[in-house]
């Protein structure tokens, strides 16, 4: 077994205390900290001793694959650890999340790499070509909002607000009621000015 050392994700939305205290480290911290990543992603890996090497959880995972996360698990994922366990520290509101599919994440990656954009680059949408599927276990109180309306509430809610530049995006609600819509006027709200 490896004791791993987890990164830490400076967030604006992240806490001053909450990830420092945990550590036992001293809090409060210079800036904010809002994620605790435990896992092999390439932006940034746990840190680890082995054999009394200081190395990385990815760099560990990559020279023995099937070692490290057994033989079926490194062939079904192409020799990757398949998750990445993070620890949240919101402060204050996280911002609208929205994760790909598998598809769209090899689709996106690919495209903005054949654009040129390098890894690390701010401009990407896509930091790497995995799926984002999130589980959430709350260890203090926490809201969070998973999912959309259907497009026919979406539609009757913005209606009732009375806000003009938003009647187009019900108007398309009303007309295509399915899972689509709902995704077409999120992309159109979040692209304006």
């Amino acid at each position: 077994m490896d004791l791993l050392d987890p990164m830490v994700q400076p967030y604006a939305w992240g806490s001053r205390t909450v990830l420092a205290e945990l550590q036992g480290r001293q809090a409060p911290t210079a800036g904010p900290e809002a994620e605790l990543w435990m896992g092999a992603h390439p932006s940034a890996p746990s840190g680890l001793d082995r054999g009394g090497v200081r190395t990385t959880l990815d760099a560990v995972v990559a020279a023995d694959p099937a070692g490290e996360l057994g033989a079926e698990c490194a062939r079904r994922f192409g020799g990757r650890l398949p998750f990445l366990l993070k620890v949240l520290a919101a402060e204050q509101a996280l911002s609208i999340q929205v994760h790909p599919s598998r598809a769209q994440a090899e689709a996106g990656f690919r495209e903005e790499t054949e654009r040129g954009l390098l890894p690390g680059d701010k401009a990407r949408n896509y930091v790497d070509d995995w799926p984002k599927p999130e589980i959430l276990c709350a260890l203090t109180p926490f809201e969070v909002l998973a999912g959309m309306r259907t497009a026919a509430d979406a539609a009757q809610l913005l209606r009732e607000l009375g806000v003009g530049e938003l009647e187009p995006v019900a108007a398309d609600f009303a007309a295509a009621p399915v899972p689509e819509a709902l995704t077409a006027a999120l992309g159109r709200v979040l692209n304006w000015p």
